[in-house]
């Protein structure tokens, strides 16, 4: 139950303001991070051609002014981690 809280939590906050504090992590690959949840996760997606977003991940963080080097560093050693090193940014 709590599963579909966060998820919904997640999904609500990112779909009302994607580009709301967001931070750029390759700009060549249109990768952004975006903080949502009072920034307890953080939405990795793609800017598509036509405009849409494609959600890569969902990690579990506490972002609190980090610069966007750092929080691409955190990032991804996050990713690396719980994907087993079968995914990078």
């Amino acid at each position: 139950m709590r599963d579909r809280f966060t998820r919904s939590a997640i999904r609500k906050d990112f779909e009302a303001h994607p580009r709301q504090d967001m931070v750029t992590l390759d700009t060549a690959k249109g990768l952004y991070a975006t903080p949502v949840a009072n920034n307890r996760y953080t939405v990795i997606w793609q800017v598509l051609a036509n405009n849409l977003a494609l959600v890569k991940a969902v990690v579990a963080s506490q972002l609190r002014g980090e610069s966007g080097a750092d929080l691409k560093t955190k990032l991804e050693k996050v990713v690396a981690v719980e994907s087993n090193g079968q995914f990078t940014l």
